[in-house]
């Protein structure tokens, strides 16, 4: 949906149990691209990233829930490069892997060597293609990756739901909070690609937003994915 004449982005499900998302966008005038949230199937997004044709330049995560970034220390270590997160979720990070135990998973190896986020000095990605917004609530440190003509919304905003916020360092005000700031900043024909489900235009979010916002349903606990 935001192929343009500058990006192409690739979605990579991760698969059962957490079906998450990762997206790879590449970047046409820079010749590179990033991959952002890649929670599992770490051969296989290796294989989609190498297929573009273009070197990656980075991995954006946009919270450090297990299920985002599982596969985020191998992908990093295969090209050669850094995993940038907010540094709020830096904690959240190191924990992952036992996090990840504590809900039924395998353990997996760490991201030790994060980078922060909003310091990143106009790096991963230059200062006129995206903007972090920074958007806590469902973790301290959530962002949403802005670019033009599409965002990606981590598990701040998904498609007809929030976030969860029954997990240790949530808080739902400041998620609700996070997203009439989102909303308030893309543009209605925007694509807003999420950590989990399909994605929607913004002109849909804030139509739904508007009508449910002080009763917005959180992604259901049950559902078996940390979102």
């Amino acid at each position: 949906m935001s192929d343009n004449t500058r990006f192409h982005t690739t979605t990579v499900p991760t698969g059962e149990p957490w079906n998450e998302n990762c997206y790879l966008v590449v970047d046409r005038i820079a010749g590179d691209q990033v991959i952002i949230d890649p929670g599992g199937r770490a051969r296989l997004i290796c294989e989609t990233a190498e297929a573009a044709g273009v070197p990656v330049r980075a991995i954006l995560l946009t919270h450090a829930h297990h299920d985002h970034v599982r596969a985020a220390a191998k992908v990093a270590a295969h090209f050669g490069v850094s995993c940038h997160i907010h540094s709020a979720d830096f904690a959240l990070l190191r924990k992952a892997p036992s996090y990840a135990i504590a809900f039924g998973g395998a353990p997996f190896p760490p991201v030790t060597a994060p980078v922060a986020l909003e310091a990143a000095d106009r790096a991963p990605l230059q200062a006129d293609v995206m903007r972090v917004l920074h958007t806590p609530g469902h973790t301290p440190g959530s962002t949403c990756l802005l670019f033009p003509g599409f965002a990606f919304t981590g598990d701040t905003l998904l498609n007809r739901t929030i976030g969860r916020t029954d997990l240790p360092g949530c808080d739902r005000a400041a998620l609700l909070a996070s997203v009439d700031r989102l909303l308030a900043v893309v543009r209605d024909d925007d694509v807003l690609y999420a950590g989990h489900r399909e994605p929607w235009r913004a002109w849909a979010a804030r139509a739904w937003w508007a009508q449910v916002r002080d009763r917005a349903p959180a992604l259901d606990a049950f559902e078996p994915e940390l979102a």
